[in-house]
């Protein structure tokens, strides 16, 4: 039976038709408007929350359990649970709001010696022979390698003669272009991560970073983390090309309105240097990722790999090649390689750890001979995500904590109000308690605490502690519970065990490490005490913690601005030493070791 659905969006009604039954998710997806789904709607996250009302199904034991009856009488339901049953009207949050990307990072300093060149050539006038001979003639004259499948574009515009524009890749010319073009000659670098993605564009000619853009990485409507979206997948071509197609469509639109901004036509990008996660890059490619999650978990990427982007679906970048990173492993992939590159770590004190912490946290450790990494699920924590109040780095999120005995003292993003806490925020009061010890060493919160002032912060939400940390006279409310403390340790946990195992394989001590990078927008922002405090890092490294930043689009720049550095990084994938913590003997013991504060 169709029933008619009115979607309130950004202030605009849009009517529907849905089928009863559906839930509120495949309704609002199927009218072309996002919706996150951190989880993909497969567990119970809890982050899906909309108002709706209407004749709608009865609430689930989910539904119950992590909105309560007070929540559900005002009208707010999970999207992923609630279905139809009759005439409805849906109030679809602005989920996918512009969050606080991190663009810069630590640059190593590197030669220039671009992958792209031009070169003029002198007027040809194909009398006899085609165009495309002659002008292949006129390059091996100049002394120019020509590519078999050399393109020369605008033919008729060439015939009588007038200048013509070699452009070399990798020292082979494999396009010719009518006039002089030699001043427009551009590149990306890109960072795709798994929840945002950041594009840099840099002119070829003299190695300058023009501009920089970035946006989420509209593939989040489908879960936050590389499992959910390989179950999004499934071996399904169709949902393959879908989450493929959204990607590639977003890339060329921030590439094409980088464009824009410098008056640019997008045939003037020759190559776009690519770092990411290798599901990520499955993903841009459209291989399908379940290989990655399937015993003996290997990856369809070897190796580096250039691809043209038209090959992809790309339609504003219709003469450049992709050069996409290569990984180290399936769990370990090309933005690490970029990070490495990035921080030099290779050639640095040693040894040195590089740790990315965030939903899918990376570890790599250089000694004087050999360089080990791993790959830990932390989770979607360190996001704001499975967190009670938690979101995205966004105006209104909370981003640093400090508990005084009066009462917290709060750092939000943008300077107005609460509405919510971001990762870095609750590594900060999660650190806080425990200093204030209003929460012991197995993370229970305390049932009361020595400052009077601060008793009236500890509450009981459904039987269940909390700590507030804002309230306002309309009844909005951020806290921490006892289940997003929970959250952390899962995720700090893993991150440390994995530490922990590379320093074990290397065999040395946390005092023998000299240097330690923390990369990542999430990193970024953090408080070495903090992480210290939660027992993320070692007491020991409190002096020797630098933050890179982001090092996948800088490791992407890199590359971009210097080939050679691909050889590099192909003799890095070569050389690391994986360390596998899923068959891991000794990774339980260590997490839960490490959970402990």
């Amino acid at each position: 039976m169709k029933v008619t659905v009115t979607l309130l969006f950004k202030g605009k009604e849009i009517s529907t038709r849905a089928r009863a039954g559906q839930t509120l998710a495949t309704i609002i997806e199927e009218a072309g408007l996002d919706l996150e789904l951190p989880c993909g709607g497969h567990r119970d996250c809890g982050a899906c929350r909309v108002h709706a009302q209407g004749l709608l199904s009865p609430p689930t034991a989910v539904e119950l359990e992590l909105l309560g009856e007070e929540k559900i009488g005002q009208g707010v339901r999970l999207a992923c649970k609630s279905k139809i049953r009759g005439a409805a009207e849906i109030i679809v949050p602005e989920t996918l709001q512009a969050a606080n990307i991190l663009a810069r990072g630590t640059a190593r300093r590197t030669g220039f010696n671009p992958n792209i060149s031009k070169k003029l050539l002198a007027p040809i006038i194909a009398a006899e022979s085609s165009l495309l001979e002659s002008v292949r003639k006129s390059l091996a004259e100049t002394g120019l390698a020509a590519a078999p499948e050399l393109e020369v574009a605008g033919p008729e515009k060439n015939s009588a003669g007038g200048v013509l524009t070699a452009v070399s890749r990798n020292g082979t010319v494999d396009l010719v272009e009518p006039g002089d073009t030699r001043a427009e000659c551009f590149g990306l670098a890109v960072d795709v991560g798994t929840t945002t993605l950041v594009v840099s564009l840099v002119d070829l000619n003299s190695g300058r970073e023009l501009d920089t853009i970035s946006a989420l990485n509209p593939q989040v409507t489908y879960g936050h983390d590389v499992v959910t979206r390989i179950t999004q997948v499934k071996g399904k071509q169709v949902s393959l090309r879908h989450l493929q197609e959204i990607l590639v469509r977003e890339l060329d639109r921030l590439g094409r309105e980088l464009c824009q901004r410098h008056s640019l036509s997008p045939a003037r990008i020759y190559e776009a240097a690519v770092a990411g996660n290798t599901c990520m890059m499955h993903l841009l490619l459209a291989l399908d990722p379940v290989v990655l999650a399937l015993a003996p978990y290997t990856s369809r990427i070897k190796g580096s790999v250039s691809v043209r982007a038209t090959e992809l679906g790309f339609r504003s970048l219709c003469r450049a090649h992709l050069y996409i990173l290569p990984p180290i492993s399936p769990f370990v992939g090309g933005d690490i390689t970029a990070g490495i590159l990035a921080t030099d770590l290779a050639a640095g004190p040693k040894p040195t750890l590089l740790i990315d912490i965030g939903t899918n946290g990376e570890v790599v450790l250089v000694t004087e001979d050999k360089i080990f990494a791993c790959s830990v699920a932390a989770g979607p924590a360190f996001e704001g995500m499975n967190i009670a109040c938690g979101m995205r780095a966004q105006p209104g999120a909370i981003e640093a904590v400090r508990i005084e005995n009066d009462g917290p003292r709060l750092k939000v993003i943008g300077q107005g109000r609460p509405r919510g806490i971001c990762g870095s925020g609750l590594i900060d009061v999660v650190a806080q308690l425990r200093e204030k010890e209003l929460i012991n060493a197995r993370g229970r919160i305390a049932a009361d605490c020595a400052a009077p002032s601060l008793r009236s912060c500890l509450r009981d939400r459904d039987g269940k502690r909390s700590f507030l940390l804002f309230a306002d006279d309309r009844g909005r409310q951020v806290y921490i519970s006892q289940q997003d403390i929970r959250q952390v340790q899962l995720a700090k946990g893993a991150c440390r065990a994995g530490i922990n195992l590379l320093l074990k394989e290397a065999a040395i001590g946390p005092a023998a490490v000299k240097r330690v990078w923390v990369a990542g927008a999430f990193g970024y922002h953090l408080k070495p005490a903090s992480l210290i405090k939660i027992g993320l890092l070692p007491r020991q490294w409190h002096d020797r913690i630098a933050f890179a930043g982001n090092t996948a689009k800088v490791g992407a720049l890199s590359v971009l601005l210097n080939r050679r550095l691909r050889d590099e990084a192909a003799g890095l994938v070569r050389s690391v030493m994986t360390v596998d913590l899923v068959s891991h003997p000794e990774f339980d013991r260590q997490f839960i070791r490490a959970m402990l504060f």
